[in-house]
């Protein structure tokens, strides 16, 4: 389809203008494309057409799956706060049982023990059904950290033997 020139424009009438310029055949396209594009307007409005209401409905949706998988300032702050504790606390882990000189087949035995006992522990002031899922995720973030602290222990005694031998 050719466009015309802008006499052809000013002379034909504004809602064919702008679907010749735009190469679109369609009346009805014509007149979406001069209607306010808003969702919010689709939605409220009862003589828009119903291609418009699922637009914004979709638009609607897709802007609140955006909103949902942002990250709350707050949360990413406790988050990080958390990391650094974490952090921390493994690393002072590791001065501690280097320091005691405890080895390595102790650490695996005291974090094994330390899961059951978690495990077995109810928690007050929390509903029961979820008693024993909060007694499950605090088990797996202890053994988590005893873990790590266990790993950079074996690592240190292993480069300690190392150095021993060289």
């Amino acid at each position: 389809m050719e466009i015309p020139d802008e006499t052809d424009r000013a002379s034909a009438g504004s809602a064919s203008a702008l679907r010749l310029a735009r190469g679109i055949a369609d009346d009805r396209a014509a007149q979406a494309l001069k209607a306010s594009t808003s969702p919010i307007d689709g939605l409220t409005s009862k003589t828009k057409s119903k291609r418009i209401k699922r637009q914004a409905q979709r638009f609607l949706g897709w802007r609140e799956k955006k909103r949902a998988n942002m990250v709350d300032k707050e949360k990413l702050d406790l988050e990080i706060r958390l990391t650094a504790i974490e952090y921390l606390l493994i690393n002072m882990g590791k001065a501690v049982y280097l320091t005691a000189q405890v080895p390595a087949e102790k650490m695996r035995e005291m974090r094994e023990n330390a899961q059951k006992q978690l495990l077995g522990e109810t928690s007050p002031g929390v509903d029961p059904s979820m008693g024993d899922h909060v007694g499950a995720e605090l088990a797996d973030r202890v053994e988590y950290l005893l873990g790590e602290i266990e790993i950079l222990v074996a690592d240190a005694y292993q480069q300690l033997d190392q150095q021993r031998k060289a």
